[in-house]
């Protein structure tokens, strides 16, 4: 593997190798031994004790970090740093990563009334039409590999007549009823979906059917 090894001992006894953010520092401490990356090239080779071990990366305001066990000598374990990726952010809805947020509407019978799509300064917001499916989602798929959740903090939802089919997650497509690949029920606050089972490009969305509102301050992969 290219790296550079850091040693924690005279002689070999485990391997942690890491890939991390070019450009960062990467540091793996056990809480008495603290060792650094030689550079800032995104791979790292530490040799380590047996023990608990926490690789950490670090660039200016971001950090990441991930806990090792080390059980047995000439034990070998790889691990994957990533900061967090927003996609949409009090306003700020990452075009350059998310292609901008956009919504898709369907009635299902001749009673369906129109829903909404609003943006502000601090959130943007769904409003599914009575007797309507609505989703709104990226316009571009994002490419979730690295990651283990993706987060959305609603700081408002209701659903007035619990029909219940309200979602966040990831899709396959930007439909007013999309297919999720990995989802959980939308409520108000942060929801954590998990993507372990979910890596790939796909879009991020959230979808609900017949007069419900979700109001989105924040999404984002860790």
């Amino acid at each position: 593997m290219v790296g550079k090894t850091n040693v924690a001992g005279a002689r070999l006894r485990a391997v942690i190798a890491v890939t991390y953010p070019e450009g960062s520092v990467c540091t793996c401490s056990n809480g008495t031994k603290t060792l650094k990356s030689r550079d800032t090239s995104g791979k790292a080779l530490f040799n380590v004790s047996t023990g608990t071990w926490t690789v950490t990366a670090t660039d200016g305001n971001k950090t990441k970090d991930a806990t090792v066990d080390i059980t047995t000598e000439g034990q070998s374990e790889s691990v994957t740093l990533k900061y967090e990726l927003v996609l949409y952010d009090a306003g700020d809805q990452y075009t350059a990563v998310t292609g901008g947020w956009s919504s898709s509407h369907a009635g299902y019978d001749s009673a369906a009334s129109g829903g909404s799509t609003s943006f502000n300064t601090s959130s943007m917001t769904l409003n599914v039409g009575y007797h309507k499916d609505a989703c709104l989602s990226t316009a571009n798929t994002i490419n979730t590999s690295g990651y283990s959740t993706i987060n959305f903090t609603i700081s408002q939802f209701s659903d007035p007549n619990s029909y219940g089919d309200s979602y966040v997650g990831l899709t396959t497509n930007r439909s007013a009823v999309p297919s999720y690949v990995a989802k959980k029920s939308a409520a108000t606050g942060t929801i954590s979906v998990s993507i372990s089972n979910a890596q790939g490009s796909y879009y991020a969305a959230v979808s609900g059917t017949g007069s419900q509102t979700f109001t989105i301050t924040k999404v984002w992969l860790a």
